[in-house]
């Protein structure tokens, strides 16, 4: 019976896991994404693309008549205004805010609880061992914020002096916060984990100094306890948040309604894609004015009974019908 109860007791001490040592700082996770040259190409198409609408818009004003009236020209002018403040103002300005969702680096900073876990590395998981952690302090930069976050277990509805009774702990979880709010990116990490990032530096991977590490952050389900968010001095033009971006960036990450069931965009790929959007439309609305010129010329060279009709004759054609009085006439 005694030595029963000490293999039990000997069982229990293996399955207990202890915390996390980290002595130093620690760099589990790298991106290698340039997104500053993404971003500023984007900004340098969507210029393109607003230049290219805009001589579109000027080629149908062109192509009117003196018939066509005051009113459909300051419809065009006003579409050219809107096209350039569009793809030239508003799409620079989103830049930012969508590349404060690519994380550059997560580093574990050093534990308060130092304790000597080579006994038992080999016999427990990073996943427990984690969990055993009481506190857990990160730094995250972003590509123009950089975040201070402390983690900690969730307290029961009994525990705790703020989240003490029959409430159950309502603050964001880090789990929450990557793959349900999706409110940072961390590239190749799904629901199950981290899929590809390797050690050893490989080209086009994220890099980690402890992915087992990083694979149970991605998964944890401690609590954001603390969160500052300053934004970042050391970033190009293109990719700077405003005056007040730091308020803004805040609320973004704070936002509890933006839980979304689909995989959002990367913002690497989010950002190609504005770019890509402007000289796409920047060269429909470019055609489209090709067009107009083109019928404009041909009619000019034809017999005036025989041209095709333009912009004009169709205001002047609705303008008679909307007149009863000159359709009696």
């Amino acid at each position: 019976m005694p030595e029963e109860v000490a293999e039990t007791v000997i069982e229990e001490q293996v399955l207990v896991a202890p915390p996390l040592s980290v002595s130093a700082e620690l760099c589990v996770y790298e991106s290698p994404v340039d997104l500053l040259s993404l971003a500023r190409r984007a900004r340098r198409n969507s210029f393109v693309g607003a230049g290219m609408g805009v001589c579109g818009f000027m080629s149908v004003l062109a192509s009117s008549t003196a018939e066509t009236s005051s009113t459909m020209q300051l419809l065009v002018c006003a579409g050219a205004a809107f096209f350039i403040y569009k793809h030239a103002v508003m799409l620079p300005r989103s830049i930012p805010f969508i590349a404060l969702r690519h994380v550059e680096r997560i580093v574990v900073l050093p534990t308060t609880d130092v304790t000597d876990v080579t006994k038992a590395s080999g016999e427990t998981s990073m996943d427990d061992q984690l969990a055993a952690t009481s506190e857990l302090q990160l730094q995250i930069l972003t590509t123009n914020l950089r975040l201070q976050m402390t983690l900690n277990e969730p307290a029961d509805m009994w525990d705790g002096a703020r989240y003490s009774g029959l409430v159950n702990d309502t603050r964001t979880t880090f789990v929450t916060m990557l793959q349900e709010r999706q409110a940072l990116h961390v590239d190749e990490v799904s629901s199950s984990g981290v899929d590809e990032v390797s050690s050893s530096g490989k080209p086009g991977l994220p890099t980690s100094a402890d992915p087992a590490l990083l694979q149970a952050l991605a998964a944890s389900t401690k609590v954001i306890a603390q969160q500052e968010v300053d934004c970042r001095t050391d970033v190009d033009d293109v990719l700077k948040l405003p005056s007040d971006g730091q308020k803004l960036a805040s609320e973004q990450l704070a936002d509890k309604k933006s839980k979304s069931s689909r995989r959002r965009v990367p913002p690497a790929v989010e950002i190609k894609q504005l770019g890509i959007s402007s000289l796409i439309s920047g060269c429909v609305f470019l055609m489209a004015g090709s067009i107009f010129i083109a019928k404009s010329a041909a009619q000019d060279a034809s017999s005036p009974g025989k041209r095709d009709p333009t912009l004009g004759d169709l205001m002047k054609k609705l303008k008679g019908r909307s007149d009863p009085s000159e359709a009696q006439s």
